[in-house]
């Protein structure tokens, strides 16, 4: 489907059906810690819209909003993946000093 940009025409992706531009939620901070306490992973990027965790491989994906742009046209987002020896709150407080401007702090 060809748009020339215009993400109005877009009325349906298939096989999915009609097509919905999300808010982006919160603060797109995703973690996960292992069984035993001792480890955590998280996931940020910007414009995050929602996660998905329903993938085989028990995974956690985070959507991200990247329209609309015009053809050609480019966009940046930022975002940082951890895994690291930390707590769930340490892990916070690292993102928070790594994106203050996304905390409010």
């Amino acid at each position: 489907m060809r748009t020339g940009g215009r993400l109005e025409k877009v009325t349906h992706l298939e096989p999915y059906g009609p097509t919905q531009f999300q808010a982006d939620v919160d603060n797109g901070l995703v973690t996960r810690v292992n069984a035993d306490g001792t480890w955590v992973c998280g996931i940020f990027w910007e414009r995050t819209t929602h996660v998905s965790d329903h993938h085989p491989a028990d995974c956690l994906h985070a959507i991200v909003n990247l329209g609309p742009i015009a053809p050609k046209a480019k966009r940046a987002i930022r975002g940082k993946i951890y895994w690291a020896q930390l707590t769930k709150a340490e892990l916070r407080n690292r993102w928070a000093s790594d994106f203050p401007d996304k905390t409010g702090r």
